[in-house]
């Protein structure tokens, strides 16, 4: 049976300056259908961000380069239909808040939204190595320190802090490149739960099907079982069958034939 392969040679059309007319959707069009993008978050640091800033080639991929922290979540994901479903990855430079200082700027020029953190960095594991952070964050409509929570979460991702990453950052500017992630996390009727429960958001070791609301795919951010397996081709993610299966005996024919 004759396999496509998903080649690496084509790379995402930049649209940091929005004065080029780029028709990003002919890319995305390009993509077979059944395709889906959903890296765990070691392989989002490794294979895409570390590549970003260190400007080497990336495979291919629905992650979008945009002066992310100006927009509300909402237009971004109108703006960028092709990128999702129902999530959306996007690179950014991330500013400083204050010059001199290591706190980042995550809130919009018009005074319109913020990104609200919601707990500490969480370290991001590849192949058993600390290769990056993961911070999850909380998008609110208005101006800190107050504003009305929506239901937009966002995962950004940094690589760890090395001087060969900072080489281009300079006045205001925090760091080269950064990953975001962001979904909108559906309305529930839990009891359990309540509107501004911070704490009910996923986390790094116990994630939740809140987690898993764009794609059915896995993401874990701990290392795979190494009893498990993982079959990977190109871009896709293909699921294991489940672990444990009883093991099927090795075929044998007792039936004698004559000559």
């Amino acid at each position: 049976m004759e396999v496509n392969s998903i080649t690496t040679d084509q790379v995402p059309p930049s649209i940091v300056d929005e004065s080029k007319n780029v028709d990003h959707d002919d890319y995305f069009d390009s993509f077979p259908p059944g395709y889906r993008f959903c890296p765990t978050d070691g392989e989002l640091v490794v294979h895409y961000l570390e590549k970003k800033v260190q400007e080497k080639k990336l495979p291919r991929n629905r992650i979008m380069d945009v002066e992310f922290y100006k927009y509300d979540p909402e237009n971004l994901a109108e703006k960028y239909k092709s990128c999702g479903e129902k999530e959306w990855y996007f690179f950014t430079p991330r500013d400083r808040k204050y010059p001199n200082g290591s706190r980042p700027n995550r809130g919009a020029d018009s005074g319109s939204g913020f990104w609200k953190a919601t707990g500490a960095d969480r370290p991001v594991k590849h192949n058993g190595v600390e290769v990056g952070q993961r911070k999850a964050l909380v998008y609110y409509r208005g101006k800190p320190p107050k504003g009305e929570k929506t239901d937009w979460i966002m995962h950004e991702y940094r690589l760890n802090d090395h001087p060969q990453y900072k080489r281009n950052v300079v006045g205001m500017r925090l760091d080269e490149c950064v990953l975001c992630r962001i979904y909108k996390k559906a309305n529930k009727s839990v009891k359990t739960e309540t509107a501004d429960d911070d704490h009910s958001l996923p986390g790094h070791h116990e994630e939740t099907n809140e987690e898993h609301l764009g794609v059915d795919c896995d993401k874990d951010n701990v290392d795979h079982d190494p009893t498990m397996y993982t079959n990977t081709y190109g871009d896709y993610m293909l699921q294991p069958y489940q672990h444990g299966l009883p093991q099927i005996p090795p075929y044998s024919n007792n039936v004698a034939f004559g000559n």
